[in-house]
């Protein structure tokens, strides 16, 4: 009897361990002594064999508290935490990916295809067929809405009578927009990923210069004058993605179609009558857009 008595005591010097068990949505468990369980930060601290470690509560499918412990801390016992789950996969699709960074909610744009917009216009279904140059600010109100605020000008209007003796051709110097400004709702699937979708329907406002042609057969001579300064309109809708990869400059690609009335035909009649016709008609447009996104910084 003594001798099992002095068993008990024996034992009963040493601190117990009591098993606890932790499950992994991977099918894996391991058998920890757990330490402390912080509910307010998520994080449960055990100990495996002579290695203490931490690890995030919701990378477990469950475990096991036998002794019910609590919120003591143990940080200054334990190393930096275990990551949640070192096998994550990567994600198939690009677009759920995050950016690696964060921005702030203003950024500003300039088209690098605009210049290139008269190349297209003898078909005349580009927005202009002198040289101009777009940009816009945009604020982007969450992660889904943003508002931009697009501006455009033109250079190069004809100011003074012109005339070709082989008729020539009418969109060489037919140099008509003047400005053009609006307001354009950017729709994204989600800001500050890698890439960002988005469609991006906008109503415009501008005012162009065209020109009044008038031939003379018996020479072979076309003349070319300024025409009055009108008002047209445009309502567009555009889809794009922007690409998210650097700190401070992305780049943002998009394209899409709109109704206008940017065109007006003029008769030049030899009584000297000048009757003006505005053509409405649907157009198209593309932009490859440099974008400076304020405030970036690394996220954490």
């Amino acid at each position: 009897m003594k001798s099992f008595l002095s068993i008990i005591l024996f034992f009963s010097a040493f601190p117990a361990f009591t098993q606890d068990t932790l499950y992994f949505p991977s099918g894996e468990i391991k058998v920890v002594e757990v330490i402390s369980v912080n509910q307010q930060t998520g994080l449960i601290y055990y100990r495996i064999g002579d290695k203490q470690e931490i690890r995030t509560i919701r990378s477990l499918q469950s475990f096991t508290n036998h002794l019910n412990l609590g919120n003591e801390s143990f940080l200054n016992q334990i190393g930096s935490p275990e990551p949640e789950n070192k096998k994550k996969s990567k994600s198939k699709s690009t677009f759920q990916d995050p950016s690696t960074y964060e921005y702030s909610k203003f950024s500003l744009g300039v088209n690098l295809l605009s210049p290139l917009s008269g190349a297209g216009y003898r078909f005349r279904r580009t927005i202009s067929s002198n040289y101009n140059q777009s940009l816009f600010f945009q604020y982007n109100l969450n992660d889904k809405i943003g508002i931009r605020l697009p501006v455009r000008i033109g250079f190069g209007q004809l100011k003074d009578t012109n005339f070709n003796y082989n008729n020539g051709y009418f969109w060489h110097y037919n140099r008509e927009l003047i400005f053009e400004s609006g307001a354009e709702v950017s729709i994204m699937q989600g800001d500050n990923q890698r890439i960002t979708p988005y469609l991006l329907p906008g109503i415009y406002f501008g005012r162009n210069k065209g020109v009044i042609d008038y031939g003379n057969y018996v020479t072979s001579t076309t003349f070319y004058f300024p025409a009055p300064a009108r008002t047209y309109f445009r309502v567009a809708l555009n889809g794009g993605f922007q690409f998210n990869f650097s700190r401070y400059v992305q780049i943002n690609t998009e394209a899409g179609l709109n109704f206008n009335s940017l065109n007006t035909y003029y008769s030049l009649y030899s009584n000297g009558k000048l009757e003006r016709y505005v053509g409405k008609q649907i157009g198209f447009q593309a932009a490859v857009n440099i974008v400076y996104r304020f405030g970036g910084k690394p996220r954490e």
